[in-house]
């Protein structure tokens, strides 16, 4: 079900209120300075986005993850990631990559999770909400962004599509007259190309197949996001229905709040840097160009909690309390033994021109 985006929503609101509740006063953020936008020594400030994943159970909403960034890397990173990069550091797929491991750790714990014949699942009653500080980048902001040019590329009428194979995929925010199309993530002309696609794909994606990944949903039975609380943005309304109409199937409630973001966007503001992700109560990290901030190289120390390589050694050490093993030691090879897997490709062949990221597989 898709709401009318133009008109403030209060439960969107209250979800919003305990998202920057967390955000301001939370003790474990205040005494990491890094963890949010700073004024730079030029005097200019930063600003980024906030994402967050609540859990809504008996009437009260609480945010189980906390996460922001705008930065994405280039595709030919990931030929020496061996999972250990994390690729798209935008706040929405962070938020959702963090709460794969907020589920992992669960296994142990059953706070949200139960035990049942056919093996785990979310407890009955409990539901789960996206809460972005900006509309997703691609198909739902696409009419947006004239608005901006620093850090999303010119919107000069020149086509900046990218050629590979026989398929053509659009980048960014270029060819903002093509609707309904899938995009990589925005970026200045002169960047490297990521092949990343953008938030507004990745979500739609997600409405569709569920919010647990190909790994985690072989071990917990997969669960829909019942709303997606977006900021109220006049005229946006068109954009956003059609973009989370592309696929048929589940549908998450889409609603808006009138509450604004402290660090959000502005004209004249940076893009900050740095990436943030915090486990509500239990974890901070902070990650720049795919690694934990203020590490260089790539190696399993230097590799965030949310990267597919410590996601899938996270189910390995539950299952290995548990007496178990994976199916498979190849990362490549589990994620195609799940049902999800065969769902997702379907998916991306019904969106059309989802060209694929270099394969960053791995063996544990």
């Amino acid at each position: 079900m898709v709401l009318e985006p133009e008109l403030p929503n209060s439960l969107a609101d209250r979800m919003a209120d305990a998202v920057f509740q967390v955000y301001e006063r939370d003790k474990i953020l205040a005494q990491n300075k890094a963890a949010k936008p700073v004024t730079r020594t030029s005097g200019v400030e930063e600003w980024t986005v906030l994402a967050s994943i609540l859990m809504i159970h008996d009437n009260k909403v609480k945010p189980l993850t906390l996460t922001t960034g705008v930065k994405c890397m280039p595709d030919e990173t990931l030929k020496n990631s061996r999972g250990r990069i994390v690729h798209d550091m935008h706040a929405e797929i962070l938020s959702i990559r963090a709460f794969q491991r907020f589920i992992i750790q669960d296994m142990d714990f059953l706070r949200v999770l139960e035990k049942t014949q056919e093996g785990l699942k979310v407890k009955d009653g409990i539901e789960f909400a996206l809460y972005i500080s900006e509309l997703p980048c691609g198909d739902a902001s696409i009419k947006d962004a004239e608005r901006w040019e620093y850090g999303f590329g010119i919107v000069d009428g020149k086509s900046k599509r990218v050629r590979l194979s026989e398929s053509v995929l659009l980048r960014g925010r270029s060819d903002v007259g093509d609707l309904g199309k899938v995009r990589t993530k925005p970026g200045r002309g002169d960047s490297f190309v990521s092949l990343s696609k953008s938030c507004s794909d990745k979500l739609v994606k997600i409405q569709k197949v569920g919010l647990f990944n190909g790994v985690v949903s072989q071990f917990v039975s997969q669960k829909h996001l019942k709303y997606l609380v977006l900021p109220h943005v006049p005229g946006s309304s068109e954009s956003i229905n059609r973009c989370f109409t592309r696929l048929k199937g589940e549908r998450m409630t889409i609603l808006t709040t009138s509450r604004d973001f402290v660090h959000r966007r502005k004209d004249g503001k940076l893009p900050c840097n740095i990436s943030m992700i915090y486990l509500v109560d239990q974890q901070l990290e902070l990650l720049c160009k795919g690694i934990k901030n203020g590490t260089k190289g790539v190696s399993d120390k230097n590799s965030s909690m949310v990267s597919r390589y410590n996601l899938t050694k996270a189910i390995e050490k539950h299952l290995n309390r548990e007496k178990l093993e994976l199916a498979t030691k190849s990362y490549y090879q589990l994620k195609k033994n799940g049902n999800r897997y065969e769902q997702v490709e379907k998916s991306k062949a019904e969106l059309g021109n989802w060209v694929p990221t270099y394969r960053d597989d791995f063996s544990l």
